[in-house]
């Protein structure tokens, strides 16, 4: 058996709050930078290409009028950057993105026969980060897989991370028996203070998306540590966009196109490299059908891909071309929804 890859919410699509903006935490990273020579002059329209060392799928982009690039969406992996401009020498560049890392690269080029080659992978995944105050720190799967646990909850390894304490518990209302804060009458969140904060205000993400209780603040989904350790890299799920993006209307965001074509980088990489069983593109249907990504491409890739190569498109309205190439259409059909009496969308639902 070889693995199973779902890459999850290539940027979904609002069905019942259209027309509306919802920007979910994605635990991506990104690379910017400004292009200059060796004056310190700006270059514009510098050609950046940024390839990730582990899959070799590639983001490209240009360097603005005044030398400055930003590439978006890139998920945690050492990379290899390369700018290169007219008559001046390549310059490249090994960096390590770690979770939610904003990194800085900056790129001076050269006339010289010299070629400029800079590597910038910290030890252990720690970066200096100028652009946010995000701190993050990835517990790797060999720590999951070797460390002892008593509970056989995954998420207790959150507390070997640095400036971790236990989580807020205790009624902190006034002496008149009425509640002033009611947030730490009782145990919330995750059960840990990262950096000082409230555990009702930490971020629970599973591979990658979103596991929290709406009502509770607390694990969304609990998945016992050795479930995990059954699937290890045999089921990887990534999430690829913001969540929601903006129709009717309005010009669609020129980050959500970059993020889209990251995702489909990623996606179009997997299904090629025969590693996987089955690929599941979870609502991509809505992003060619917005106009987000050429229907021609996925079709191209899809009879381009190995024989024991399974795709599965989810999402409404699916591209007629699509339809026409594949080896099994199934159209769902709604009988009764909760939306018809008032009920709004729900997350953990239908997003």
């Amino acid at each position: 058996m070889k693995k199973l890859l779902s890459y999850l919410s290539i940027l979904l699509v609002a069905v019942l709050l259209v027309g509306t903006t919802v920007s979910a935490q994605v635990e991506s990273g990104s690379i910017a930078g400004t292009v200059t020579d060796q004056s310190g002059a700006l270059v514009p329209g510098a050609a950046i290409v940024i390839k990730n060392l582990g899959t070799n799928a590639e983001r490209t982009a240009t360097s603005s009028s005044n030398g400055a690039f930003t590439v978006t969406g890139l998920e945690p992996a050492n990379y290899e950057v390369r700018v290169t401009s007219g008559n001046f020498q390549p310059y490249d560049a090994k960096v390590e993105v770690t979770v939610g890392g904003r990194l800085t690269l900056d790129a001076k080029l050269s006339v010289t026969a010299a070629v400029s080659e800079v590597e910038v992978i910290a030890e252990g995944g720690t970066a200096v980060n100028t652009q946010t105050q995000e701190l993050s720190q990835v517990v790797s799967a060999e720590q999951v897989a070797s460390l002892p646990s008593l509970t056989r909850n995954p998420y207790d390894f959150v507390a070997i991370s640095g400036n971790i304490s236990n989580g807020d518990a205790g009624s902190s209302g006034s002496g008149t028996g009425m509640q002033s804060n009611s947030q730490n009458s009782t145990t919330r969140g995750v059960g840990f203070n990262i950096n000082g904060q409230r555990s009702s205000g930490t971020e629970i993400l599973l591979d990658g998306v979103e596991n929290v209780s709406v009502f509770g603040d607390g694990i969304g989904i609990f998945v016992p540590l050795d479930s995990v350790q059954a699937f290890g890299d045999n089921f990887v799920l990534k999430q690829m966009g913001r969540g929601f993006v903006k129709v009717g209307g309005a010009e669609t965001d020129p980050e959500d196109l970059a993020m889209v074509e990251a995702a489909w980088a990623e996606a179009r990489a997997a299904i090629l490299s025969g590693e996987w069983d089955l690929v599941i593109l979870d609502e991509i249907n809505y992003a060619i059908g917005y106009g987000m990504l050429d229907p021609e491409r996925v079709a191209e890739t899809l009879l381009e891909r190995p024989e024991m190569v399974h795709v599965i498109l989810t999402g409404r309205n699916a591209h007629p071309r699509l339809v026409e190439i594949a080896d099994t259409v199934t159209e769902m059909r709604e009988v009764k929804h909760a939306y018809q009496k008032g009920v709004q969308a729900q997350r953990g639902i239908e997003y």
